[in-house]
Order: structure tokens, then C-alpha cells, then sequence
């Protein structure tokens, strides 16, 4: 077998860089592609086949980046910024490693430390899966698995290929050195060692916590709480990154980018015992501020010391990589905030001319008990505001001033809080034209909701109208339009009025079909207000329109229809006919 190996190693050894450097270059291709082009299911499964690891345990937008194209939102151009920083370290770890005949070698072993160990975690992860779901043959699987047993293999062999000029020199006591041979690791080396391995064994290890049966998490939490049952698994986590790394390379990944390792100060050869003893020792509480004043206590315990190979140097090209990733985050931040804005843009400016015309038909037929909703002119979240209309006198109106709280959860229960103590809302007189000024007739991309508004009597804050409504019918909203795929759509909906029931969809027009996923008829109700309807394209997507009826869940009799209108893209509209 170690012939094999050896064999494999000397055949190998010519181009793990050169593998390296096609690794890297076609995970950030596919990713610039994925980027700029239309998303789709078959484009998620390609990306995937290059996501060599997942360094994602935190959801945060400042780490996402989503796709270029400028469409509506879609579930396949969502990507980690974090592996895609991952692929160009791995980049610029091969480049190195080529232009300088293999001497430098610290930035990919760095990545190919991080890929071996993500590999292995998915490779457990398809294993303990098995005995769940059996699903080894089929394709898609199988294929998933054979990569990470490839790509596990091949970042095993570069590490092996690369180390093994230090053999000998591992395997020999730090007193037995030279003076001045191989010095210790300075400070800032191992405190650089704390904040990368300490980000990586959170990151790499999240995604072993799901290898775990739910049942025993659900216990632990319930027996613990759910911040111990967190420490713990951070605590074991850590345990088997360091025991793993150090007991087969005597280095940790950082180790690997800053080229210093683990050396015994007693023993001639470090054994297991000492890497699980310098593991474990690494949580006993300050254990951190043990090297301010001198050897680090998990040093001591274990026998164990960190020398560094280069004379404690880290090349320069490798700080300029840190500003380079910081631009990066930048300015992906600031892309994918460019371009939700500009997708918000074109859909409320899709929105807003059929809506505009609903409310100033609703405006010049106001009736008693009729409800307008507010809304701040900037954004669509955070609380609603109303006025009840409580008097009509030709042009002229009173109206209730009325804030809702999270408690309430539809017009009927905020007609029940005004009802309950009608004096003790605000009244106030205006005329048709004030409330006109609040019907915002266009979306700018820079300042939102573009029209003078009304103001809200008491935080004098601008307001434009949502919505105009009755308590007496369905209150129904569009609430988003999501691309599942490349032929399916789910327009989601809301009620915020009475009980009722989603009867039927019908085609109006377009090359369209219901998706055999509704499901008729739907309760909606003022616990379960948000609700989804599919539409499938029979070939591109291009304009359509569906009818939706809707019946009254007191009155059976009593149907309520509305037209749902879209472009495929970013125009939409949705308005109840009048019968």
C-alpha cells in the first residue's frame, strides 16, 4: 500500500499546481457566468460541482452575492461570497506555487488544508445519510460523492507531496535544534493562528453538526438550554479540527499559511496523546492570555511548542491579499445592494400605475367604514397606519386616526380596537385632494416613493396610501413574484380582511398553465394570511394573466375576483374586478 502511495505521490507531484490552478480558475469562471446569466436549476448543480467547501456558518447579506443579471429574484444566483474568496486564495496559492518552482507554497497548502477537511465532512455527510435515505445510485449523488472522494484524495496527496521535505524534521525534540535553526513562533504568528483557525473550525465544523440526529439536539437544548448545548458542540468541534490537523500534519491550516508546525519540547516524536491533550487544553478558560506572559499554557501541558521554518517572515504578497479581499467584500456589498434597489426599482414602478388608478377610483367612491392604510413613503416594512373613514360630506371627510401594534393581525381586528374605544382616537377633517397628494404615482430609484404624500397627524412623517378597503370583504394583496426554476413562477399573496377561501386559478391569456402544485380551495385566514400560487410557462417566459376567485367564507354565494397581470419580469399588477 505504501508503495501505491508512493507511487501516486511521484506521478502526482508534477502538477498539483497546475490541477490547482484549473481548479480554482473554473469555480470562479462558472461563478462569474452563474452571476451574469439568466439562473437556472441545471446552472445551481454546476456551481455546486465547484463549491469545494462552505465557509458560511452565519447568515449574512455582506457575504452573499447575487446574480448580475438585473432579473427578479431568483433561487439559483445566490452565492457565498466567503467560497468565493476561498477560490481566489486557491487561485493565487497555485499562481505562487508555480512562479516560484514550488518554494512557495504556504497559500495552497492553506486551501487544500480547508478542502481536505470540508471534503471529509461531506463525504461522512453522504454516508450517514445512506442509512436513512438510500439514494447512493442515483446520479446526481453519486456523482456528488465520487467528486469529494476525488477532491479529498487529491488535497491529501498535495499536502503529503509538499510536507515531505519535513519529515525528518518533525520527528526530532526542540532542544535538539540548532540554535537559532528554526526559532519559536512569534506572537503575532500564533495570534494570527487563533483568528484563522478559530473562524475555521466554526465554519468547516457548522456543517458536521448536521451529520447529528435532530432527536439528540432537541434533547440536549431541552435538558441544557440551547446556549451550553451550542458551547459544547463548538468545544468538541474544536477538539477534532486541531486533534485531526495536528496528528496528521502537526499543522492547523493557518499553521500551514504562516509555515511553522507543532514540535515536542520532551519527547522525540509529538504522539497522539500530546495533540489531544494540547487540544483539549486550548478551552481551559484564558487559556488565550496565557501567552502574554510567556508559554501558552495548552504548550506547557501538552510538551508541545510551535516553531516557525522561515525565520518567522510571512511574504509580503501574502498582506496584500487581505486588502484585495476587503475591496472584494466591499464591493460586493455594495453590487448586491445596487442591485436590489434596482429590482425594487422597476417592480414598484411596475406596480404602482395600476395601482394608482384602483385608489384614485376608491378615492372619489369613499364610503363610510371604508379603511386607508399608510404606509411610510420609503419602505413597505415596519408597522401600518389608518384612517377610518367615519363621515363622508361630498368632498369633505372625518376620519379616525388609527396606529396599528403587532398585535393585531388584519383591518378586522383594528375596526374592533377602534370600535372599543371610539373617543379615544384622534378625528380629523380633510378633503378628497389632501388624500390625493398620498396616492404615489412613481418609484425613484434613489428616493423611494415619489409624490408629496400625506402626513401622518402624529410623527408629522411622510405617508402614501396602500391600499383603500372595506372590512366587509377580503383585503387581499401581491406580495412578491419568485422564479422557482426556469419555467415555473410562485406569486405569493396576503389577506389582511375576512376568512376566505382560494377557489379557482384560469388562465386569461399567455402560453401558461396552473401548476399542478395549487392545491384548491385554499383556506386563507388571519393565521395562515400568506399564501402562494404557481404558474408554469409551456416554453419562454413572456407575458400572461390568471383570474382568481376567491369566495367568501361566511356567504358561499358571495365570490370575489381578481386579476393577476405580469410581463415575466418586473411589471405586476393585481386588481379585484368590479362587478
Amino acid at each position: 500500500m505504501k508503495n501505491i502511495l508512493k507511487i501516486v505521490q511521484e506521478k502526482l507531484a508534477p502538477y498539483i499546481g497546475k490541477v490547482s490552478f484549473v481548479m480554482a480558475l473554473l469555480a470562479l469562471l462558472i461563478t462569474v457566468i452563474t452571476l451574469y446569466t439568466k439562473g437556472s436549476e441545471t446552472l445551481y448543480y454546476v456551481v455546486s460541482t465547484f463549491r469545494y467547501v462552505d465557509l458560511q456558518f452565519l447568515k449574512f447579506d455582506f457575504f452573499e452575492v447575487s446574480g448580475g443579471t438585473f432579473s427578479n429574484s431568483s433561487s439559483y444566483n445566490r452565492l457565498n461570497g466567503l467560497n468565493i474568496s476561498f477560490n481566489i486564495i486557491l487561485l493565487l496559492g497555485s499562481i505562487f506555487y508555480i512562479k516560484t518552482n514550488k518554494k512557495d507554497q504556504g497559500l495552497l497548502q492553506f486551501a487544500h488544508a480547508i478542502i481536505l477537511f470540508s471534503s471529509i465532512i461531506s463525504v461522512l455527510s453522504f454516508v450517514i445519510h445512506q442509512f436513512n435515505n438510500f439514494t447512493l445510485f442515483k446520479p446526481i449523488v453519486f456523482f456528488f460523492f465520487v467528486l469529494n472522494i476525488a477532491q479529498l484524495l487529491f488535497s491529501y496527496f498535495v499536502l503529503m507531496i509538499t510536507e515531505a521535505k519535513y519529515s525528518n524534521v518533525k520527528n526530532i525534540k526542540f532542544k535538539e535544534f540548532k540554535d537559532n535553526e528554526y526559532p519559536l513562533a512569534i506572537k503575532y504568528k500564533r495570534f494570527l493562528h487563533l483568528l484563522l483557525d478559530s473562524f475555521l473550525f466554526m465554519s468547516l465544523t457548522f456543517n458536521a453538526f448536521k451529520l447529528l440526529p435532530r432527536g439528540i439536539l432537541y434533547d440536549m437544548t431541552k435538558l441544557i438550554g440551547d446556549r451550553f448545548t451550542l458551547t459544547i458542540l463548538f468545544v468538541i468541534s474544536a477538539i477534532v479540527y486541531y486533534g485531526f490537523f495536528e496528528t496528521f500534519f502537526r499543522r492547523t491550516p493557518a499553521k500551514f499559511l504562516t509555515n511553522t508546525f507543532v514540535l515536542g519540547t520532551v519527547k522525540e516524536k509529538v504522539k497522539f496523546d500530546n495533540i489531544l491533550v494540547r487540544s483539549v487544553s486550548r478551552k481551559i478558560p484564558f487559556n488565550t492570555f496565557s501567552f502574554l506572559w510567556g508559554t501558552g499554557w495548552h504548550d506547557s501541558i501538552s510538551e508541545t511548542t510551535v516553531v516557525s521554518l522561515d525565520d518567522n517572515r510571512i511574504p509580503k504578497k501574502y498582506w496584500l491579499i487581505i486588502p484585495f479581499l476587503i475591496l472584494f467584500f466591499f464591493t460586493n456589498y455594495q453590487f448586491n445592494k445596487f442591485r436590489v434597489d434596482y429590482i425594487r426599482y422597476k417592480t414598484e414602478n411596475g406596480k404602482i400605475e395600476s395601482e394608482a388608478e384602483v385608489l384614485d377610483k376608491k378615492i372619489n367612491n369613499l364610503q363610510l367604514y371604508d379603511f386607508i392604510t399608510l404606509k411610510n413613503t420609503h419602505n413597505n416594512w415596519g408597522r401600518s397606519y389608518f384612517y377610518k373613514v367615519i363621515e363622508v360630506k361630498g368632498d369633505q371627510l372625518t376620519l379616525a386616526e388609527i396606529k396599528k401594534t403587532y398585535n393585531e393581525r388584519n383591518i378586522e381586528e383594528i375596526d374592533f380596537l377602534y370600535e372599543s374605544k371610539p373617543d379615544e382616537f384622534k378625528k380629523h377633517n380633510v378633503d378628497k385632494d389632501y388624500l390625493r397628494n398620498g396616492v404615489c404615482r412613481e418609484y425613484s430609484f434613489f428616493s423611494g416613493f415619489k409624490g408629496q404624500g400625506v402626513t401622518y397627524i402624529e410623527g408629522e412623517e411622510p405617508m402614501r396610501i396602500y391600499a383603500i378597503n372595506n372590512t366587509f370583504e377580503p383585503i387581499l394583496f401581491f406580495k412578491s413574484y419568485y422564479n422557482r426554476s426556469d419555467n415555473e413562477v410562485e406569486i405569493e399573496l396576503e389577506n389582511y380582511g375576512m376568512i376566505c377561501k382560494l377557489v379557482n386559478a384560469r388562465v386569461l391569456e399567455g402560453d401558461i398553465k396552473i401548476s399542478k402544485r395549487n392545491s384548491f380551495p385554499q383556506k386563507v385566514s388571519k393565521y395562515n394570511n400568506d399564501f402562494e400560487v404557481y404558474i408554469e410557462f409551456n416554453k419562454e417566459r413572456s407575458p400572461f394573466s390568471i383570474e382568481l376567485t376567491f369566495e367568501d367564507n361566511i356567504d358561499i354565494y358571495e365570490k370575489h375576483r381578481y386579476v393577476f397581470k405580469s410581463d415575466g419580469a418586473f411589471k405586476h399588477s393585481f386588481t379585484k374586478v368590479e362587478e
